[in-house]
């Protein structure tokens, strides 16, 4: 591939077969992985988001810079032993390219990088405080763009220690080491201004150390020289695809106008319905081979088809809620750190649901409610579960913590409690399905969706944070009488 601005690059899909019993060395059931060691660069974002939080709260009015390094062409590093050379090599056109390093495409590439990944980390961390960097890497340095400092006028968000998030100064005071998270051959740079010149040159150093030192008559740059020249290291910066800003606390996605096309068809079904057959340990190897065979066909034929295809009128709902907040650029498509990153709760509320009723309350935000569900939600809540137009307990239960995080915001506003830090509320309930539903997402329930995106509607630009936890019903005690409080006359 010739892209304007980069190296060329040969692009081989090993996946590509046309029939499932053809052979590919990338293939699990031929390069076995059992004895590979894990990849762990998938805890790189978390682990980052939970760096920057405790940076602002150790540094709550400095500004906090970001930067990344790019490890050049990361998988050829790993060499292959002479006499493995054949095995690993692909066919292009009628040339056969022999490989004496790990490709793009291999099972085992992002295993065997990874001992060279966690390696470069530590060593960049520990190499934080050694005297002599900076001016070693002067050269290098001296290439990066710096945005402007910034004035007394700017205003940081806030953030607030816990037991989870104490900071970046262990219990002597002493500022911890600039920790570096490399996501495949991204390193991930956070710190503020006295620091980040000294976490750029250990990246380095330890890049080199590693990989070795830059001599260009016989290899690449370890390095990636082209993105370096580029780099500036601001508060805000485009991280993993997403938008960083240490200023706001935030880390959001950027709009874009790419738009998807699905294709269906008997054959496409026909394969779908095959990657679902389940694979026992002792299945076949044939069977193994077909479903994954399988599974690889329509991944591609999603990610290639031009055609379009009438979709059903609960996905266009979904669909038209989506796209009504990209076309809405009045609304921000981020979301604060404090949200993301494991904290420990401001506040507890708890709830519960019954068939007649619900009710919630709280002691830490002083409130309490209770709903007698109207005749229309008690009737349909007692018809069989085959039913469609039932409303399930995990609906009522869900409806339950929604009606608590509204309470919970009524009660900062009127009490006038701060939510400059992006607290996280706690709510206890006794439903699995609903905690999940709040968590993460209703996958099944038509209901449970529509009330997902009123929740996620609530949610957007606002600064309570909410985390939904499993509480035995025997516990619960005090919300499940809530619920079932009678109603009174007069």
């Amino acid at each position: 591939i010739d892209k304007e601005g980069k190296s060329l690059r040969l692009i081989w899909n090993g996946t590509d077969k046309a029939y499932y019993y053809e052979d590919a060395m990338n293939d699990p059931a031929i390069t076995p992985t059992t004895k590979e060691l894990e990849c762990t660069f998938g805890y790189v974002y978390l682990a980052f988001c939970v760096w920057l939080w405790n940076l602002r709260i150790s540094y709550p009015d400095e500004e906090i810079y970001l930067a990344f390094i790019d490890i050049s062409s990361c998988f050829r590093w790993p060499r292959i032993c002479p006499d493995l050379i054949g095995a690993f090599g692909f066919v292009i056109g009628q040339i056969y390219f022999a490989a004496n390093a790990m490709v793009f495409g291999s099972v085992v590439s992002a295993s065997t990088w990874e001992p060279f990944r966690r390696a470069i980390a530590a060593l960049a961390t520990g190499l934080y405080d050694t005297a002599g960097l900076v001016e070693k890497h002067a050269k290098l340095l001296s290439l990066v763009k710096w945005v402007r400092s910034v004035d007394g006028s700017v205003r940081f968000a806030r953030a607030t220690a816990c037991g989870l998030n104490p900071g970046v100064f262990d219990s002597d005071g002493k500022r911890k080491p600039t920790p570096h998270w490399i996501y495949v051959d991204d390193n991930l740079l956070a710190d503020i201004l006295s620091g980040m010149r000294k976490t750029l040159a250990a990246a380095v150093e330890a890049i080199f150390t590693v990989l070795g030192r830059p001599k260009t008559d016989l290899r690449k740059c370890a390095v990636a020289l082209d993105k370096w020249e580029k780099l500036v290291v601001s508060y805000r910066l485009v991280l993993l695809g997403l938008e960083f800003n240490t200023r706001l606390m935030t880390v959001g996605i950027l709009r874009d106008n790419e738009q998807y096309l699905i294709n269906v068809s008997s054959q496409f079904r026909a394969m779908m319905k095959r990657t679902k057959l389940r694979l026992l340990p002792d299945s076949p190897d044939r069977d193994v081979r077909e479903v994954r065979f399988a599974a690889r066909q329509t991944a591609r034929k999603v990610h290639r088809c031009k055609q379009t295809f009438t979709i059903c009128a609960t996905l266009r709902e979904e669909l038209a809620f989506i796209t009504a907040l990209l076309d809405d650029w009045e609304i921000p498509l981020c979301t604060p750190i404090g949200h993301i990153v494991p904290r420990e709760p401001r506040w507890t509320i708890a709830g519960d649901a019954c068939t007649s009723g619900g009710g919630g309350w709280s002691t830490d935000l002083r409130v309490w409610w209770h709903w007698d569900f109207t005749e229309e939600i008690i009737r349909r809540a007692a018809l069989g579960k085959r039913n469609s137009r039932r409303i399930s307990i995990n609906v009522l239960e869900t409806v339950v913590i929604i009606i608590n995080y509204a309470a919970a915001m009524y009660a900062c506003h009127i009490d006038g409690l701060p939510l400059d830090d992006f607290p996280v509320l706690l709510n206890l309930c006794d439903n699995t399905s609903a905690c999940s539903w709040i968590n993460k997402r209703c996958r099944d329930s038509l209901i449970g969706r529509r009330l997902g995106r009123m929740f996620a509607g609530m949610l957007l630009n606002n600064a309570l944070g909410i985390q939904a936890e499993w509480l035995s019903t025997h516990a619960n005690v005090i919300a499940d009488e809530v619920s079932r409080v009678k109603r009174q006359d007069g």
